[in-house]
């Protein structure tokens, strides 16, 4: 049952268990792999904090896996030797400048682009949206420090 809306769906109950899915393997699957072949693995020797506090109507800096078009995907609790972690899809707001090489993934057609964000943002409160009534929420960026175009691990697929 959802804790924000009392309501229980066959998606809130795949969203749960999604949660405890590594943060790389919870990105979308790429079926043409060939041009990404030579892009660095996501999240490869990137130190993501223990924890990334979120706090409603609050700015923060976090890092997440931006898949373009789509959503941020977020580990906010990485406990110390354990490979599993809290992790939530936030659906982004630009009130900022988006840096160069993401504007041009948004206005290219190849969508299945992804991008290890550093960014600034205001998360909104989690909520049930869409036609399932998935819970998630949205985040305003206000702040771009850092993107890296990455491909996911063929062992995490």
């Amino acid at each position: 049952m959802c804790k924000y809306c009392l309501k229980t769906t066959a998606a809130e109950e795949i969203e749960s268990v999604l949660e405890w899915i590594p943060l790389r393997a919870a990105l979308l699957y790429v079926e043409d792999e060939a041009p990404m072949k030579d892009l660095p693995v996501l999240l490869h020797n990137v130190e993501i904090p223990a924890e990334q506090k979120v706090v409603t109507g609050q700015a923060n800096f976090y890092i997440g896996i931006y898949a373009v078009q789509l959503w941020i995907t977020l580990q906010l609790t990485h406990p110390p030797g354990f490979t599993f972690g809290k992790i939530e899809r936030w659906w982004p707001i630009f009130g900022c400048e988006v840096r160069r090489e993401v504007q041009a993934a948004l206005d290219s057609p190849r969508d299945e682009r992804y991008f290890e964000m550093w960014f600034r943002g205001v998360p909104s409160e989690r909520g049930c949206s869409g036609r399932t009534g998935v819970c998630d929420r949205e985040v305003r960026v206000t702040q771009i420090s850092k993107v890296r175009e990455g491909r996911i691990s063929e062992y995490e697929r």
